[in-house]
């Protein structure tokens, strides 16, 4: 018999003694396929729930707030109107101070105040183009320093607290009784919320 032959009826007769067992090889891949289509979906729920979380976490604020909580310029969270109502009892001296003020804060550090009809300084002008400075929570101005005729001859410094859309100050230094006065008398309602 040749060697080709030969090499010919061994491979058969190994072929014959190998018989697959089908059955068995299905059901493990059977079984493969079912856990990785139960962990693909499980997977990606509790992916979706982790982004859920996080989008909670940076974008969600309970009491409604629109203004940023740690903002990047303090200038631009105190931009607006502001008025305040003050009555007889927070009167630090003449002339009478009681009545509706109005502050106007601009973008470029301007103050812009529209006093009571009551209030007559006694200069009496009242003159506007006041300025601020902010750094962090506490204010320097130079509000009612011109021309008035009073004890406000330098800057008084406040530091100032907003909440939504109420202004409020704290005397930080200041000689002028009628600029503390105003200031700090009352919680200054922003217009328009």
């Amino acid at each position: 018999m040749s060697m080709d032959d030969r090499l010919r009826s061994g491979l058969r007769a190994g072929a014959a003694d190998i018989e697959p067992d089908v059955e068995r090889h299905l059901s493990i891949v059977t079984r493969r396929s079912r856990d990785r289509s139960t962990i693909v979906p499980a997977t990606a729920m509790v992916l979706v729930a982790v982004a859920a979380v996080i989008s909670l976490a940076l974008f969600y604020r309970p009491d409604g707030a629109r203004e940023p909580a740690a903002p990047q310029d303090p200038a631009d969270v105190l931009v607006g109107t502001y008025r305040v109502h003050l009555d007889e009892s927070q009167q630090p001296s003449e002339p009478t101070l009681r009545g509706e003020w109005e502050l106007e804060f601009d973008a470029q550090s301007g103050i812009t105040v529209t006093a009571p009809a009551s209030f007559v300084p006694a200069s009496g002008a009242f003159p506007n183009g006041y300025a601020y400075v902010l750094r962090g929570d506490s204010m320097t101005t130079n509000l009612l320093t011109r021309e008035l005729g009073y004890d406000c001859a330098g800057p008084g410094s406040y530091r100032w607290h907003k909440t939504g859309g109420s202004l409020s100050f704290e005397t930080i230094a200041d000689t002028c009784r009628e600029r503390i006065a105003i200031l700090t008398s009352g919680d200054w309602t922003r217009e328009g919320g």
